[in-house]
């Protein structure tokens, strides 16, 4: 009989409050306070990794066979749809409780990561509920994965006799990857494989529809201030883009910088990832993302991997941590989709037109008549190194050679002992850009 994994139920806020008190405590002391009696449903819902919890905008329901279905589908009872179908074009107003969550969308060999990725005590889905005007949301073809989609191993996983014996341990089904994309489909399939021997989940709360129909009563005035707060901070970037986006285009003006509308979105992106406005990608430490230490197990030691097993996962830049983030050529995530020229370049040749154009940028952001030296762009010469690496790094001054990487992050987990163990030759590596904190001497 095969395991479900893969589950919903219906309970009161009693029954989850502590739950959400350990991800969310200023949330549980404000709904505390309200004291809802068991009419204001919750449901508590469990997702194996890898699963499609939105889907083109869709939510998607277990049923009680453990697979999914959309909130439309037959299979889920009325008392579910009448509840979860207030948000329709998202999910409903939700919160993670384990695990996490990443809304991304694909389209062909491209993904763009919306939010990065969605860690426990997050509240989401907050702005239909909140406006009183019919919401400019489109419809639109977004999904929502149980645990991250933008997850890859660094080296090479696509050799065939090494990916059949993981396939025969494991009963596999999918041919070796062609791309970074396709690391997730594999991880997928041994994630949920009875002999994978861990389970791992992503637990999501959701909120009834009756919770939002008395916003405007008095007990529910601390609620609704905290989810009015949570979404203005979470839209700061968003809200200021058609500015930013402007600046940039008056920089780009004054100072000349001509070339292709890919290299200007490549730089942008590159930019606002620096402020921790956009997500990119570094090297997984634990399993927030999805069970990320098994699987490193599985290939190093049934597929015989022979370089350290690191795998990238979705990470927003922060100057308060330590932690590097990474843009790659070969995994752009640009939100812009502008299609490269049509010439013989190659990914040194627009690593390095990158790296000047940054500079450019850079210079461009301290210009005293844009107005912007209170935002973090502006600090961004003083706060942020930015360093371009390349397997062919010899060719070009200021091109670094990815082995540095050893050295310089520790979060690759390499010794400088074992340094031959790093895949300095990934296809991710061969084109990448490090965001770091600028180290202070």
């Amino acid at each position: 009989m095969k395991e479900v994994k893969n589950c919903i139920e219906e309970l009161s806020w009693q029954d989850v409050r502590k739950g959400i008190e350990k991800v969310n405590p200023k949330l549980t002391a404000i709904i505390d306070d309200i004291s809802p009696d068991s009419s204001y449903k919750m449901f508590k819902a469990s997702y194996a990794f890898g699963e499609e919890m939105l889907k083109e905008g869709c939510l998607q329901i277990p049923t009680d066979s453990g697979e999914l279905a959309s909130i439309y589908s037959s299979q889920i009872s009325k008392n579910i749809k009448d509840s979860l179908s207030y948000n329709l074009g998202t999910n409903p107003v939700s919160i993670i409780l384990q695990g996490s969550a990443e809304i991304f969308i694909i389209q062909g060999e491209h993904t763009v990561s919306l939010y990065g990725l969605i860690p426990p005590g997050k509240i989401l889905s907050t702005w239909k509920v909140l406006s009183d005007n019919p919401s400019l949301s489109p419809v639109f073809t977004w999904h929502m994965s149980s645990g991250a989609r933008s997850l890859f191993m660094l080296p090479k996983i696509s050799k065939a006799t090494a990916h059949k014996r993981i396939a025969k341990e494991l009963g596999l089904q999918q041919e070796p990857p062609k791309n970074l994309l396709e690391h997730w489909e594999i991880f997928r399939e041994i994630a949920n494989h009875p002999g994978f021997g861990e389970q791992w989940a992503c637990v999501i709360a959701f909120f009834g529809n009756k919770w939002f129909d008395h916003m405007n009563d008095p007990a529910f005035k601390d609620f609704k201030l905290y989810l009015l707060e949570t979404a203005w901070n979470a839209s700061n970037y968003w809200r200021h883009q058609l500015i930013w986006n402007l600046v940039f285009s008056v920089i780009q003006t004054n100072r000349g910088l001509k070339t292709s509308a890919y290299i200007h979105n490549t730089v942008k992106h590159i930019l606002n990832m620096a402020v921790g406005a956009l997500a990119g990608y570094a090297p997984a430490i634990d399993d927030t993302a999805g069970p990320i230490r098994r699987l490193q197990s599985l290939y190093a030691s049934v597929y015989n991997l022979p370089y350290t097993p690191n795998i990238m996962q979705p990470y927003t830049f922060s100057e308060s941590s330590d932690r590097s983030v990474y843009f790659s050529f070969a995994l752009p995530g640009t939100l812009e989709f502008s299609n490269k020229p049509r010439n013989d370049s190659s990914k040194l040749d627009d690593l390095v037109l990158t790296q000047s154009y940054v500079k450019k940028y850079l210079t461009g952001l301290t210009d005293q008549h844009l107005r912007i030296e209170e935002t973090p762009f502006s600090r961004l010469q003083e706060t942020v190194d930015f360093n371009f690496y390349h397997t062919d790094f010899e060719r070009l001054t200021g091109i670094k050679n990815p082995e540095d990487l050893v050295l310089e992050d520790k979060y690759f987990n390499v010794s400088e002992s074992k340094k031959e163990l790093f895949p300095a030759k990934s296809a991710f590596l061969r084109g990448c850009v490090r965001i770091s904190r600028k180290s202070k001497t």
